[in-house]
Order: structure tokens, then C-alpha cells, then sequence
């Protein structure tokens, strides 16, 4: 959370000097779907979209937005690394997933390109959680 923080008040003053600009927070569904083993990410996940929310609310203001994208999981190396693991285990994880798949990195950095281009000029203190529907129906995982 503090790298969150310090980045924005870093780059604030800046992209104000500069006449504007997007600031796009990567959180995680972490606070939507929460999980025991996972108290400290669902808190500091939670911290992160209500700083963007925040944040989001009065940027407008100097001509800034500011988003945050909550991400399920994504096929990267370290997700692959897990499911290399469990498919020695003979438990496949992403059956469970929609489209029993996790989301591409593509598909994460489409939705953020999106969110910092003039596509989206009027969105601010949004959030967008790119999970194909997992938080919509997981109780928890």
C-alpha cells in the first residue's frame, strides 16, 4: 500500500505541472472475493481501491484520473509455476476458473490501456475488475 501511496504523491505533482494526466492502480480481487489464508492482501487490496476511489473523487480537479483494475487470476510465470505444481498433484485449478482459464496478461493490459486512454476520459475513481465473472459468483477461494 505504501508503494502505492508514495508513487501518487511522487507523480501527482507532476502530471499537475505537466497539465494532467491517469494514474492506473493495479489491486486485485482480493477484497472482493476474500479468503482466511489472504487477510493481509484482502486488506491491503481493499486500501488500494478506496485510496483510488479517493483520490478518483477530487482529481478532476487538476485535470487527473485516477483508476484502479482488480484483476483475477492471470497467466503469468508465477501462476504457471503453480499450476505446473498442481498438475503434478493431479488437481487442475483452472477448471474452477471461468472459461476454465486464467485471463491473459493481454487482456489485463488491454483493459488498462483502455482505462488510461481518451476512450475513457470521463472515468475517474473507478474501479474495473477483469475476473471473467469469478468474484461475481466465488464464495472465496
Amino acid at each position: 500500500m505504501f508503494g502505492y501511496i508514495n508513487m501518487c504523491r511522487t507523480f501527482y505533482p507532476l502530471m499537475v505541472g505537466r497539465g494532467g494526466g491517469t494514474i492506473v492502480n493495479i489491486a486485485g480481487i482480493g477484497a472482493i472475493v476474500k479468503s482466511p489464508a489472504a487477510i493481509c492482501i484482502a486488506a491491503g487490496t481493499a486500501a488500494i481501491i478506496v485510496m483510488s476511489q479517493t483520490l478518483g473523487s477530487g482529481s478532476h480537479r487538476d485535470n487527473i484520473r485516477e483508476v484502479a483494475v482488480n484483476p483475477g487470476p492471470v497467466a503469468t510465470e508465477r501462476l504457471k509455476a503453480a499450476a505446473s505444481v498442481q498438475d503434478t498433484q493431479k488437481f487442475n485449478a483452472a477448471a474452477l476458473l471461468p472459461w476454465a482459464r486464467p485471463a491473459s496478461v493481454e487482456e489485463i493490459g488491454a483493459t488498462v490501456a483502455f482505462l488510461a486512454s481518451p476512450m475513457s476520459s470521463y472515468t475517474s475513481g473507478s474501479v474495473v475488475t477483469v475476473d471473467g465473472g469469478l468474484s461475481a459468483s466465488a464464495p472465496g477461494l
